[in-house]
């Protein structure tokens, strides 16, 4: 149940209600297959999840390698995110599930006496993800304002990247 209230300068109040369901439920599943020996390791894996019609594949990988004190790991994956469903049921088109590219590679050291340095280099596409829409805005061709709608929508309307590195 969401309920929505406006007092204005006249203390009218006005409320509305909108009511929807958390459904439909979501559903996962996991494998993982890993190998280690002579300062190398590698695991890699899948991951499955569900909700209604919609199924998405999340494949990550992550490697190790010694190089004598010197230790090498790089890692790549996808993951999603199913909207909430009371955000989906909000929208006024399907919502998609919010994904995610990430890539990262590291070197690290021991430096003696309790100390490690290490520097990471990053990298994470983001699709997909979710933002209000429907809010108060001014019309291009007349400056005339849009009214906010009554109540929230939410639309899979952003996308963006990050990347960086950490020492």
């Amino acid at each position: 149940l969401f309920n929505y209230a406006v007092a204005g300068p006249s203390a009218v109040r006005l409320r509305f209600t909108r009511e929807t369901e958390a459904r439909p439920s979501t559903a996962g599943a996991w494998v993982q297959a890993s190998l280690r020996g002579g300062g190398r390791a590698i695991a890699t894996g899948m991951r499955m999840s569900s909700r209604g019609d919609e199924t998405v594949l999340l494949p990550w990988l992550l490697g190790e390698l010694e190089v004598g004190r010197t230790t090498i790991r790089g890692g790549a994956g996808r993951s999603a995110q199913f909207v909430d469903p009371i955000v989906a049921a909000l929208s006024p088109e399907p919502v998609a599930p919010e994904t995610a590219a990430s890539f990262d590679v590291s070197v690290e050291r021991p430096l003696g006496a309790g100390f490690t340095a290490q520097v990471t280099a990053f990298y994470r596409r983001e699709e997909d993800v979710v933002r209000r829409a429907g809010e108060a805005r001014l019309h291009p061709a007349d400056n005339s304002l849009i009214a906010e709608n009554t109540f929230p929508m939410f639309t899979s309307a952003l996308s963006g990247a990050a990347r960086g590195m950490d020492l």
